[in-house]
């Protein structure tokens, strides 16, 4: 739902509240409670993504590489809010994240306009064979068995936000889907990056949304 969608969903609940609650489906179709709630979560994200605001995390879960989980230039989105607990009957103390986002969102759909921050840095679930109910999946999520088409659109859509020569952050853990494998999804080609921890199996990987950087344009020059 896009903001323009957002605004006539919220105009048609007005219309039903002046009408004193009635409702006649000839003459008004009646809101649905579930696109009120889908677009003020869109208007929220349009609020929440002022001009101070630089940064995008679009999947931050619990912000866990952050520094400063509250960094005034960062927005901070992810697809759930709750508590997420585990060790809670193995012996071990009782563990909990917060997953606290400024805006829930999809990261294969976002409702920000075009062009609209200089960082954004992406960090999707990278396991899709965990149990639901598993520490990993609890902490990062889990990738659905349509991941391939996720994590093409993720690119796409923060591409998409990102503004002209701005930077991509990406982060991917290789230990089930190879870097080489993902990268095939996005349309810009990555500049360099670099492993961490204990297996190096934790890429960091940067892009730049330059027109020159577009896998066409590089494709197009090694031919030439």
């Amino acid at each position: 739902m896009k903001v323009e969608q957002a605004v006539k969903e919220l105009e048609r609940a007005i219309q039903y509240i002046d009408n004193e609650y009635s409702c006649d489906d000839r003459v008004l179709k009646c809101p649905n409670p579930d696109g009120l709630a889908i677009a003020l979560n869109v208007l929220k994200g349009e609020i929440n993504a002022p001009n101070n605001k630089t940064i995008l995390d679009p999947c931050c879960g619990g912000k866990q590489f952050w520094f400063n989980k509250n960094n005034p230039d960062a927005l901070y989105q992810d697809i759930r809010k709750e508590t997420v607990y585990w060790n809670e009957d193995n012996g071990h103390p009782k563990r909990k994240l917060e997953i606290d986002p400024d805006v829930i969102g999809d990261f294969t759909n976002m409702e920000f306009k075009d062009n609209t921050f200089s960082l954004v840095v992406f960090d999707p679930p990278h396991f899709n064979k965990l149990g639901n109910n598993s520490r990993t999946a609890k902490m990062y999520g889990k990738l659905l068995p349509t991941w391939e088409d996720d994590i093409r659109a993720g690119f796409s859509e923060c591409f998409r936000v990102l503004n002209p020569n701005g930077t991509l952050v990406f982060k991917w853990n290789s230990t089930q889907i190879k870097v080489k494998d993902i990268l095939e999804l996005a349309e810009y080609s990555p500049l360099f990056g670099h492993t961490s921890g204990k297996r190096a199996k934790t890429h960091w990987i940067t892009f730049m949304k330059s027109e020159s950087q577009r896998k066409e344009a590089i494709h197009g020059l090694s031919q030439n």
